[in-house]
């Protein structure tokens, strides 16, 4: 079933590929391979809802991954449960903490709801990114002038 699934995705046909996972998580919902290349589909639908019901499944049946943690909170602010997307970001702190594309998430979660001393240091760690030292540096200096 996961090799259908991924044939079917490389033939681009999501919604093959997403029935294949589905059944493959049946069988073993803690199979880390088809949860995260079914979460990678879901996240493009925006189907975050199905997203938290697959990696809490998951979770639930032993499934240990430290991207389920990230992809957790991803789901739960893209559902605007900024509560619960915190705890899961900061769960995948550790695992992650040098992750430019995590930590630019994770800044930006923090200073949207109000948390500036823990974004500054979260952003401080990428203001030697070249992509993104700009806007790092324009947020560390509204981060500045709120402190």
């Amino acid at each position: 079933l996961l090799s259908a699934a991924k044939l079917a995705r490389k033939l681009k046909n999501l919604d093959a590929s997403k029935k294949h996972l589905q059944e493959a998580l049946i069988y073993d919902p803690s199979l880390i391979e088809a949860v995260q290349l079914l979460v990678g589909i879901l996240f493009e639908e925006e189907d975050f809802d199905e997203i938290i019901n697959i990696i809490e499944l998951a979770i639930e049946h032993g499934a240990t991954d430290p991207h389920l943690n990230w992809d957790l909170g991803k789901a739960y602010y893209g559902n605007e449960n900024y509560e619960l997307a915190l705890k899961q970001y900061r769960l995948a702190y550790n695992d992650f903490n040098q992750e430019i594309s995590f930590l630019k998430e994770y800044g930006d979660l923090l200073f949207e709801e109000g948390l500036v001393q823990e974004a500054k240091e979260v952003y401080s760690k990428l203001v030697d990114d070249e992509y993104l030292q700009e806007e790092v540096r324009e947020r560390l200096e509204r981060i500045n002038e709120i402190l």
